[in-house]
C-alpha cells in the first residue's frame, strides 16, 4: 500500500494580488474634433460620431438599426446591450446631420446601419 494515499490531503489558500485598476485617457475635445474632421470617408466618420456622441459600444453599433434612430425625440435606442437591457442614449444634431448623408448614399432601409458596404 502507497503511504502517500493513507494521508489526509492538505489544502493551502492563498490569496490573489489585487489586480492594480487604470483611469482610462480621456482625449480632450480639440482632440475629438481634430480626429472627426480629419476622416474623410462619410460612412467611417457617421460611425466614429455615432460611437462618440451616443457613447455606444462596439457590439450596441454593430447591431443598430435605422428603425432605432429616432430623429423626432433625438435618441437612439440600443437593443439587447450588456446585461441584455434595452436603453436610450442621446443622439446630437451634427451626429443626425452626418447619418442623414450616410443614409442618402447607401439608401438604407431596416438593416443594419453600419453593416459591410465599403465605399
Amino acid at each position: 500500500m502507497n503511504v502517500c494515499l493513507v494521508r489526509p490531503r492538505k489544502v493551502y489558500y492563498i490569496e490573489r494580488p489585487q489586480k492594480e485598476k487604470f483611469l482610462p485617457e480621456v482625449l480632450s475635445e480639440e482632440e475629438v474634433i481634430k480626429i472627426i474632421k480629419s476622416i474623410s470617408n462619410t460612412k467611417h466618420k457617421a460611425l466614429i460620431m455615432t460611437i462618440y456622441s451616443g457613447g455606444l459600444r462596439i457590439s450596441e453599433l454593430i447591431n443598430l438599426k435605422v428603425k432605432d434612430i429616432d430623429s423626432d425625440r433625438m435618441q437612439i435606442r440600443i437593443q439587447q446591450s450588456k446585461g441584455k437591457k434595452d436603453r436610450y442614449t442621446l443622439l446630437s444634431q451634427k451626429t443626425l446631420i452626418t447619418l442623414r448623408q450616410y443614409f442618402n448614399i447607401f439608401k438604407l432601409f431596416n438593416i443594419p446601419v453600419f453593416e459591410n458596404n465599403s465605399l
